[in-house]
């Protein structure tokens, strides 16, 4: 079974390979230098995307890549699956617990 398929059965929200429709956006928001090309994104909109991402790759004895926002990566990607936490760009601020919650995918920017 190929990893793609996979991945959507076990109920991954956003699979995209090259040629999909969002895998450009997904792999073009990877601020480096050096070359991203995976062969399938898990375009992350949950915390559940990313594990069930996760546990699927490493069943399947696959590379997973998490590229965050960009920089400091000092080798580039080609193939494997990459994992984009790119949606998870929350910030949860609990004034009266006096914490905060920031998701994974945040920047000092929002695009």
């Amino acid at each position: 079974m190929r990893i793609s398929t996979a991945l959507s059965r076990a109920g991954v929200s956003s699979v995209l390979e090259p040629g999909d429709h969002g895998y450009a956006d997904a792999v073009g928001r990877v601020r480096s230098r050096v070359p991203f090309a995976p062969d399938v994104v898990i375009d992350a909109r949950s915390p559940a995307d990313v594990s069930s991402g996760i546990a699927v790759v490493a069943e399947a004895g696959g590379d997973s890549h998490s590229p965050g926002s960009g920089h400091g990566r000092l080798h580039g990607v080609r193939g494997g699956v990459a994992i984009t936490l790119r949606h998870l760009d929350f910030v949860d601020v609990d004034v009266a617990g006096r914490s905060a919650r920031v998701g994974a995918g945040s920047t000092w920017i929002r695009s």
